[in-house]
């Protein structure tokens, strides 16, 4: 399955913005590297549980969005 570039390419930026490599990033956060690689190449959408794992190492925080049915972004109550 082929997914939006733009999430893989966020945890890409932050995981090298920290001078870190993709196995670096697989021991701190428990997601296997060859997930991060398929991630950051834009052929495997992580769920939400692995892009939240993926972003608690790189010290961010996964916000949930929706849209509705106009198109519109919702976030999800707190």
């Amino acid at each position: 399955m082929t997914t939006t570039p733009w999430i893989g390419n966020t945890i890409r930026d932050l995981r090298e913005e920290r001078g870190w490599t993709q196995q670096h990033l697989a021991g701190i956060s428990g997601v296997h590297p060859l997930t991060i690689l398929r991630i950051e190449n834009a052929h495997r959408y992580g769920g939400v549980n692995t892009l939240e794992k993926l972003l608690n190492a790189l010290d961010h925080e996964l916000e949930i969005v929706r849209m509705d049915g106009d198109g519109e972004t919702k976030r999800r109550p707190k």
